[in-house]
């Protein structure tokens, strides 16, 4: 998936900086982001929280009244889906952008919907998304000690975390019987992970983690 962010100068003076926030959602994968054309140089990073930053340092972006051509500017990213996602499944994603030091400029959500209903039976594929509406709460995020990880809207039952990073290499299992999870940080190192919770072979939730 190719993302474009546009952004203006509308206001009253020439900006120096523009700074890009995205906010990664959690259907994509971190490790696969590929920074791609500008309208003018940039640097590219990532935050201890996961959020990509595209930082145009000394931009001196005219505003629209004086130039509105040249007022306008642009980066290009790419990113591939994490697995398991099924037919149906939204990613939204949003931006903000800062021009030097006003408050932010929310971007609309771009939301993409992935596949499209088939009259036929995949198999051998990713474990399908369970049905009920379930949504997973986390407490603390970040943590620094233990979480819990709360799945709401299920009833009580067998469940299954799977923890990954951003290259997706699993790096712990665990299993319960209820609705949730007793997180203990242990050996990990500070930073952002992804977890996805199955029942029965069933996805009933994923989201991000992070560990100061």
């Amino acid at each position: 998936m190719e993302y474009l962010i546009r952004f203006q100068n509308t206001g009253t003076d020439t900006a120096f900086k523009v700074l890009i926030v995205d906010v990664l959602p959690p259907e994509l994968d971190l490790a696969s982001i590929r920074p791609g054309a500008s309208s003018h140089p940039y640097t590219y990073g990532v935050t201890p929280e996961g959020w990509l930053t595209f930082t145009f340092d000394d931009i001196m972006l005219p505003d629209s009244n004086v130039n509105e051509p040249a007022s306008h500017g642009f980066v290009r990213f790419r990113a591939s889906q994490v697995p398991g996602l099924g037919h149906g499944d939204v990613i939204a994603n949003t931006a903000l952008i800062y021009f030097d030091f006003n408050a932010p400029i929310q971007t609309n959500t771009y939301r993409h919907r992935i596949g499209q209903v088939n009259p036929w039976t995949l198999v051998g594929t990713e474990p399908p998304v369970f049905q009920q509406k379930t949504r997973v709460k986390v407490v603390p995020n970040p943590l620094t000690d233990s979480a819990l990880l709360q799945v709401e809207g299920i009833e009580p039952g067998p469940l299954n975390l799977v923890l990954t990073d951003v290259s997706g290499k699993v790096l712990r299992q665990q299993t319960t019987q209820g609705t949730g999870f007793e997180f203990q940080r242990d050996e990990l190192n500070p930073g952002l992970y992804f977890f996805q919770i199955d029942r029965n072979g069933e996805r009933v939730g994923s989201g991000k983690l992070m560990v100061r």
